[in-house]
């Protein structure tokens, strides 16, 4: 399991490549790229609120919460994201690394 402190870092980056592919990005790719980025900034702010960095990470927002209707919508998002960037790599391994913390 890893550390919020881990959760944090892989969110952050995941974020940071996201908003590096914003400004190439339009119509729906684009809303979804900043709904997606507004999602892990609440679960950021929520994990670093708690100070939780040396214990398992537990998802605090529902987008993260596997079994929620809007866990299963950022999951879909996720993944048409990385169908319409599929040839950039950075996005595609930002994608998984979320994937990763949706339990």
């Amino acid at each position: 399991m890893p550390t919020s402190g881990d959760a944090i870092q892989d969110l952050e980056d995941s974020k940071k490549a996201f908003e590096d592919e914003c400004a190439a990005a339009s119509g729906a790719t684009l809303l979804k790229l900043l709904l997606s980025i507004q999602h892990i900034a609440d679960e950021v702010g929520a994990q670093e609120a708690s100070l939780l960095a040396a214990s398992t990470y537990v998802p605090q927002t529902d987008p993260f919460k596997a079994v929620t209707a809007d866990a299963k919508a950022f999951v879909a998002t996720m993944n048409s994201i990385k169908a319409a960037f599929g040839a950039l790599g950075t996005v595609a391994s930002a994608i998984d690394r979320i994937l990763t913390y949706i339990k």
